[in-house]
């Protein structure tokens, strides 16, 4: 692979992506996928259980 000035750019942009959502604190909500059967963390993140509850409580919402 050859790491030209375009790779380097997304490089430097993929980059700076990741120390702003360090520095904001704010861990992203987990996405499902098939990849999720197989990962060993899918018991700490729960990517299904997040979308549960975020359905839950618009419905709690709504219905005050």
């Amino acid at each position: 692979m050859e790491f030209d000035n375009a790779l380097r750019k997304e490089t430097e942009d993929v980059a700076e992506r990741v120390r702003k959502l360090i520095a904001s604190g704010i861990t992203p909500p987990p996405v499902y996928s098939a990849k999720c059967k197989k990962c060993s963390l899918v018991e700490l993140c729960l990517p299904q259980a997040s979308k549960k509850v975020g359905n839950y409580l618009l419905k709690v919402i709504e219905d005050e």
